[in-house]
C-alpha cells in the first residue's frame, strides 16, 4: 500500500547508504482496531513478502516513584512472524558494504529467495569489430564483488554468450541454478574496460 485515506497511516520512502532503499509504514495514534497481520511485499522478481503482527495493548503505568507519575497513553507492540527481522536486512546490507568497490550505487537491486535461480542479463552493442574475442563473440566479463566470475568457484553458476544474428549485439548471460545466501553481493558486467551495469543482489532465506 502506497496511498490511504486514513490520515493516521503514512508510508515513508528513503534511499540510504549504498544506494539502499526503505520504504517504511507509519501509524499514528494506533486504536484498538488496528491490530492485525501487515504484509510488506518486494515485487522485482517471484513475489517476495514479510508478514508482521501488530498487537495494540493497553496503555501501561508505572508505580510512582519519588512522587513522580509517569504514565503511557498508548502503546503499540510489533512481534515479528516467521520471516526476516529488520536487524537481519540489516546485517546483509552492511555485509555488501564492507569494501570500496561495494560502496558504488547499483543500477537497480534484486531479490531472491534461497534456491531460486538468479539470472542476470547485459548487452552491448559492437562498433569495432577488434573488441570480439577471436571466437566473434564480445569481450564481456562478469565481476562479484570485485572478482572475476571466471574464477569464482561455484559449480551452480555459469555464464552464456551469444551474438543476434541481425544486429551487432552482443548478449551476456549470468545463471546462479540454486542460490543461497553468499550469492548475496554487487554483480558487475564490463565490455572494453567500460562498465555496462551494476546489479545489487539479494539472497534471502
Amino acid at each position: 500500500m502506497v496511498w490511504s485515506k486514513d490520515p493516521r497511516i503514512l508510508v515513508e520512502y528513503a534511499i540510504k547508504e549504498n544506494g539502499v532503499t526503505s520504504w517504511d509504514l507509519l501509524l499514528r495514534n494506533a486504536q484498538y482496531n488496528d491490530a492485525g497481520i501487515y504484509e510488506c511485499q518486494v515485487t522485482s522478481s517471484e513475489k517476495i513478502a514479510w508478514n508482521v503482527e501488530l498487537k495494540v495493548i493497553d496503555p501501561v503505568t508505572t508505580k510512582p516513584k519519588s512522587r513522580v507519575h509517569k504514565q503511557v497513553t498508548q502503546t503499540t507492540q510489533i512481534t515479528q512472524k516467521v520471516l526476516h527481522t529488520d536487524d537481519q536486512r540489516r546485517q546483509w546490507r552492511n555485509k555488501l558494504a564492507t569494501t570500496e568497490y561495494q560502496r558504488r550505487s547499483p543500477q537497480r537491486e534484486e531479490f531472491f529467495t534461497a534456491g531460486q535461480p538468479v539470472r542476470l542479463v547485459c548487452n552491448t552493442s559492437v562498433v569495432n569489430q577488434s573488441q570480439a574475442s577471436p571466437g566473434g563473440t564480445a569481450k564481456i566479463e562478469w565481476y562479484k564483488d570485485g572478482e572475476s566470475i571466471e574464477s569464482y568457484k561455484n559449480i551452480y553458476v555459469s555464464l552464456h554468450r551469444y551474438q543476434l544474428q541481425t544486429e551487432q549485439v552482443y548478449v551476456s548471460e549470468l545463471i546462479v541454478d540454486r542460490s543461497n545466501l553468499a550469492d548475496s553481493g554487487d554483480y558487475l558486467c564490463r565490455f572494453s574496460n567500460s562498465d555496462l551495469i551494476l546489479v545489487r543482489v539479494y539472497v534471502l532465506p
